[in-house]
């Protein structure tokens, strides 16, 4: 076992630690580094060096600032474009394959549908799209650092399991080992509701110190970031606020439980709500938009429809996100996050059931909590998923945040 006061294992976690201030600090002077990280100048000065020779920081010129005595201090900034990392996002009927940079930036995508949920389709699926990037990273110069695959269902992350995969009807199933004898870089897996969360905290909310990323899609779940660092839990189970249960005679759930979050809010769940409506009668723009083929109704419809202030589209969106408001009440008074953020395939109509959800948690919420906690889109939008993914190997290399139950 490796001494904690070893040498090399020092040198590491400085180099870390600096390439962690300059990211998100950036720019920042060689001074302002030694102050912030408590390290020497003299070893700052020496990790500096290093990183600007390996071309992973540049330096940026003279801080723009109010002229004071003695020279201007040179800024550092990250080289962008000096690593990239493939993030999948693997959901129940697609995935989708992203080469990112260290600002977040989408340089190649790829997507694939998935036509079977047997583990092996859906893993040599996964393969595809990271031999199709590799290929067009490959085109570009663009070297890959390692994998980080956002995953639909309960993963341990230390192992790279997929513990439990509901939709799929997996359980154990090694991901990590099935893909990475085939690959010369490391390949991470995490829950897709956790890798969202990690993406929104990395890229664009790191500033606060806690936050939940509810992911609402075909299955509902959240990531959870407390004091900087992700929760996952004792079974890697921890944010399932798609059973959190809001309707205590609705439907019955494939976890076995009755009027779950997804039951009711998902969007299978208002799907079917929708179909149902329109059997019983309800007169709604929905039926012209799918040719009277009731069965054809999609969630692509039904924001049409709402676009269009149909008024069955706009009630199904205001019940989906009445049921929202109640979970992420219930999560704000249980967490006192200082950001909730709502993404996943449910993106699309966000601007119809947003508004819904925040006047629910006004009434149900507990008013300090309430108070200090702001509700807003997922600012990576679409690709928060897949973005998050290559978090899992970017901490790696930078060190945080960390999972809160266990050090990789």
């Amino acid at each position: 076992m490796r001494s904690t006061g070893s040498l090399p294992l020092i040198k590491e976690m400085n180099r870390s630690l600096i390439l962690e201030t300059i990211r998100t600090k950036s720019p920042i002077s060689r001074a302002q580094i030694a102050k912030h990280t408590g390290l020497h100048p003299s070893t700052v000065t020496r990790i500096v060096a290093s990183l600007l020779e390996d071309g992973i920081i540049e330096e940026k010129g003279m801080h723009d600032q109010p002229k004071v005595v003695g020279r201007q201090p040179i800024m550092l900034s990250l080289v962008a474009d000096s690593m990239h990392v493939v993030g999948v996002a693997v959901e129940i009927t697609s995935a989708t394959g992203l080469i990112v940079n260290l600002h977040g930036e989408v340089v190649e995508r790829e997507e694939q549908i998935w036509e079977s949920t047997g583990k092996d389709d859906i893993v040599q699926g996964i393969k595809s799209i990271i031999d199709r990037l590799m290929e067009k990273g490959r085109g570009r110069g663009v070297k890959i650092l390692g994998v980080g695959i956002g995953m639909h269902g309960m993963v341990d992350h230390a192992r790279g399991v997929c513990l439990y995969a509901p939709a799929f009807g997996w359980k154990d199933a090694p991901i990590s080992d099935l893909l990475s004898p085939h690959y010369d870089f490391p390949i991470r897996v995490e829950n897709n509701a956790n890798t969202m969360a990690l993406g929104e905290y990395w890229f664009g909310q790191s500033n606060v110190a806690s936050l939940a990323a509810v992911k609402v899609g075909h299955a509902i779940g959240s990531g959870i970031i407390l004091n900087e660092s992700l929760f996952v839990g004792e079974a890697f189970s921890a944010g399932e606020i798609g059973h959190f249960t809001v309707a205590f005679d609705g439907p019955l759930c494939n976890c076995g439980n009755h009027g779950c979050l997804e039951t009711v809010a998902s969007i299978d769940a208002i799907v079917r709500q929708g179909r149902r409506m329109l059997r019983d009668g309800v007169t709604s723009e929905l039926l012209h938009l799918t040719g009277t083929n009731l069965d054809a109704l999609d969630f692509s419809h039904i924001c049409q429809g709402a676009a269009l202030g149909d008024q069955l589209s706009l009630q199904l969106f205001a019940d989906a996100g009445s049921h929202i408001g109640v979970a992420v009440a219930n999560l704000i008074n249980m967490l006192n996050p200082r950001k909730v953020l709502i993404g996943g395939e449910i993106f699309a109509a966000l601007d119809f059931i947003l508004p819904k959800i925040r006047e629910v948690v006004d009434v149900r919420a507990l008013a300090i909590p309430r108070a200090k906690v702001e509700i807003e889109p997922v600012g990576l939008g679409r690709d928060a998923v897949a973005i998050g993914a290559v978090t899992l190997i970017l901490r790696d290399v930078f060190g945080h945040p960390r999972p809160g139950k266990t050090m990789e």
